[in-house]
């Protein structure tokens, strides 16, 4: 089964595809114009954006995760295989994009920067416990980086981003993906 995120005339739907046909899950939901997250392993809980927000669906309940304390958005990336953590950045009181975690018992969590203004977090290992994604550093490079939730610490793993000649922060070209998913199986050696 595969399940994404479809942009359809002026809205985004998200849906499943089983190899033969679409099932539009929007309609599922209740709701339209939802970005898609991620999903758990098992295909019990779905990461979602709506309406400037993170969100987890399980079980037919739409639960929003509500915003880093000050802020006022928040964007679902990613989910743990387990389906307990929720993955995202989020804006904090000082207008700075910051990575998030969120569980049922932490709620979402401000993961910090390795020294910048920004992070992102995109994946995990399969029971949440490590987490990966990059952020800015002191001298605002980006660089990627793994979290640890049991210490609460971001810890540098060096610098995977090219950057075009324009220099424009939205031209970041993203090759960090390979070493996340190889990381999300490897992780635990870092604990």
């Amino acid at each position: 089964m595969i399940y994404g995120s479809n942009y359809q005339s002026t809205s985004y739907t998200i849906f499943s595809y089983d190899g033969t046909s679409y099932t539009d899950l929007s309609s599922t939901i209740g709701i339209s114009n939802i970005g898609f997250g991620g999903i758990s392993d098992d295909g019990s809980t779905l990461a979602l954006t709506y309406s400037n927000q993170a969100y987890k669906y399980k079980s037919g309940t739409l639960t929003a995760l509500s915003f880093l304390s000050g802020g006022n958005y928040s964007e679902a990336y990613g989910i743990s295989g387990d389906g307990s953590t929720i993955l995202g950045n989020a804006i904090t009181s000082s207008n700075d994009y910051h990575g998030f975690y969120y569980t049922d018992s932490t709620g979402m969590i401000d993961m910090g920067t390795l020294g910048g203004t920004s992070s992102i977090s995109y994946q995990s290992s399969y029971d949440g416990s490590i987490i990966v994604g990059y952020s800015t550093n002191a001298s605002n490079y980006y660089r990627g980086y793994y979290y640890t939730k049991s210490n609460n610490t971001m810890h540098d793993i060096g610098t995977f981003w090219i950057r075009d000649k324009l220099q424009q922060q939205n031209k970041w070209l993203f090759s960090l993906q390979k070493h996340l998913r190889r990381l999300q199986f490897s992780c635990s050696d870092f604990a």
